[in-house]
Parts: C-alpha cells; sequence; structure tokens
C-alpha cells in the first residue's frame, strides 16, 4: 500500500513540475482578468439587460424591430456576455483562496476584504436594485441582497475557521465541528431560485 501511494505521489509531483512549466498567468493576470469579466458582467446586466434591452422590447412592440432582431440580441447578452461574465466569480475565490494561504497579516486581509464589502454595497444597491430599495422604503439599501464581497468575506471566515478547528486539536469533537462548518458554509451559499435568473453572483 505504501509503495502504490509513492507512486502516485511521485506522478502527482512530476505533473505538478509540467503545469509550471505551462504556467503564464500571474496572480495579478488573474486579478486583471476577474475585474475585467466582472466589468463585462456588471455593464451587461445594468445598462444592456436592464436599460437597452427594455428599449428593445418597446420597439419590438411597435413594430420598428422584428421579434428575431430582438431574440437574438437577448441571446447574445444571456449566452455571450453573461457567459464572459460568470467567469469573474470563480476567478475571485481563488485568489481569495491564494491570499489566505499566502498573505502575511491575515487579519489585515480580511479587514481590508470588510472594508472594501461596506465600500461597495450603496453603489451596488444604487445601480442593480434602485427601485426595489425606493419600494420598500430603505433606499439606498436593499437588505435582501448585498454584494459579492460579502460572500468573499464570509469565505475567508469559513477558512479561516476550518484551518483553526482541524487543526487546532487532534480531538475527534473538533473534526466534528470541522465537518459541521462545512456542510453550514454549504447552506449558506446555495443558491436562492426564487432570485433573479441572471445572478449576480
Amino acid at each position: 500500500m505504501s509503495n502504490a501511494l509513492k507512486t502516485i505521489d511521485y506522478w502527482f509531483a512530476k505533473a505538478d513540475l509540467k503545469l509550471k512549466e505551462w504556467q503564464f498567468l500571474t496572480g495579478n493576470s488573474l486579478k486583471v482578468i476577474a475585474c475585467l469579466s466582472m466589468l463585462i458582467d456588471h455593464f451587461t446586466k445594468i445598462v444592456l439587460f436592464g436599460g437597452v434591452s427594455s428599449l428593445l422590447v418597446d420597439q419590438m412592440e411597435a413594430g420598428l424591430i422584428s421579434e428575431e432582431a430582438y431574440f437574438q440580441f437577448n441571446e447574445f447578452i444571456r449566452l455571450k456576455l453573461g457567459t464572459a461574465g460568470r467567469v469573474a466569480f470563480p476567478l475571485f475565490c481563488f485568489v481569495l483562496v491564494e491570499g489566505f494561504r499566502y498573505t502575511h497579516d491575515r487579519k489585515k486581509y480580511g479587514r481590508n476584504l470588510l472594508l472594501f464589502a461596506f465600500l461597495s454595497e450603496i453603489p451596488f444597491d444604487l445601480a442593480f436594485f434602485s427601485d426595489q430599495s425606493q419600494q420598500m422604503g430603505t433606499f439606498p439599501f436593499y437588505w435582501p441582497y448585498q454584494n459579492v464581497m460579502w460572500t468573499l468575506f464570509l469565505g475567508l471566515l469559513t477558512m479561516a475557521c476550518l484551518e483553526k478547528l482541524a487543526t487546532s486539536s487532534p480531538l475527534r469533537k473538533e473534526k466534528i465541528k470541522a465537518f459541521l462548518l462545512q456542510i453550514l458554509s454549504v447552506l449558506v451559499f446555495l443558491p436562492d431560485s426564487r432570485r433573479d435568473p441572471l445572478r449576480l453572483c
């Protein structure tokens, strides 16, 4: 059994070396790609889907454009630009894990993430939920939905808790706590099907 594990470990190490030879993206490159993807995502949802698409509906009903032209544009928004925008969140999660692993000051890292979540909340709510917040009487805040930085911050806290519970004690009770925390984190981040199908994160 030990020989088999050594063989597996050897091939994994060899594959890792090969992947490093092909590596051409740095951490900063991934951040730039994630930011560009997020820009496409937000521009699509705020400007194209929220504004231009509604305008085209009016033009279609007035007979100025055909239904085929409208549905082609709508498909382009949802499938092409929407897909490009979906790249952002997985990349941000990857960069978050890398930052958690390699940062020299995790408290400062978490504090900066939390600060950015606070600073982003009002612009996010105004961009996506301005009408809904006015209807609820909570303008400029929209409490049912927060920006993705809160999700990333909760992910950071989850990683910190899991690491502490998994490594601080060999006791079985601590292992059970770590397992339950993992289940809880999955339940917290489950998507809500009642929300808009063009999810924001």
